[in-house]
């Protein structure tokens, strides 16, 4: 039974050291995505403008009309979105994913005798490990550190009105605060990880 609490720290832990750097640098993921919208609305802002003299100069340049100018400026637009959209649903299923991989580990606690030897072992570490409280809570912090994340981008995508610059802004801005984001206690998390790998047999 200790053999199958440090087998579910394992996985969780392998599991973490692939999310986390994903979603580490999620803003160079969305970048193109972000700039063509700004570009996109900024266009669409300017063919719903009342300025009669700017705009026949680019209607000239497009032999649609207005009204087919301005609606294929907002299909773009909501494909951009949609893609973003995307990336935070996947942000999502990862860290779901990630948190049921602390439920097993949870789960798998409640077969086992703390009294045995095994997990005596788990439990206190060595100068090697971690003690077994330390990987539960790196553990935890780590599924609400992406939980969070995910819970700010998607009302910061929830709020996005296209004809709003702040909106759009502050969309942009949550996810480079995400990747400039430097999280001390998330980086200790990571650093347990490297104990609870399992060791190549020759």
């Amino acid at each position: 039974m200790a053999t199958e609490v440090k087998n579910y720290l394992q996985k969780f832990y392998l599991h973490l050291n692939i999310v986390y750097p994903k979603w580490r640098n999620i803003y160079k993921t969305v970048k193109d995505h972000m700039e063509a919208l700004r570009n996109l609305t900024e266009e669409l802002n300017f063919a719903n403008s009342d300025n009669i003299d700017l705009n026949r100069k680019n209607i000239e340049r497009f032999p649609e009309a207005r009204d087919t100018w301005i609606f294929r400026i907002k299909e773009d637009i909501y494909k951009h979105i949609e893609k973003i959209r995307e990336i935070i649903q996947e942000l999502h299923n990862d860290s779901q994913n990630l948190k049921q991989k602390y439920d097993e580990l949870e789960k798998s606690i409640d077969n086992v005798s703390f009294e045995s030897k095994e997990m005596e072992e788990i439990i206190n570490g060595n100068p090697h490990t971690p003690t077994f409280d330390a990987l539960m809570l790196g553990a935890k912090y780590a599924c609400k550190f992406l939980s969070d994340m995910h819970k700010r981008l998607k009302e910061k995508i929830e709020e996005l009105n296209i004809y709003k610059e702040k909106t759009i802004e502050d969309l942009e801005g949550e996810f480079q605060r995400q990747h400039k984001l430097k999280d001390s206690e998330m980086e200790d998390v990571m650093l347990l990880g490297t104990y609870t790998k399992p060791i190549k047999k020759n």
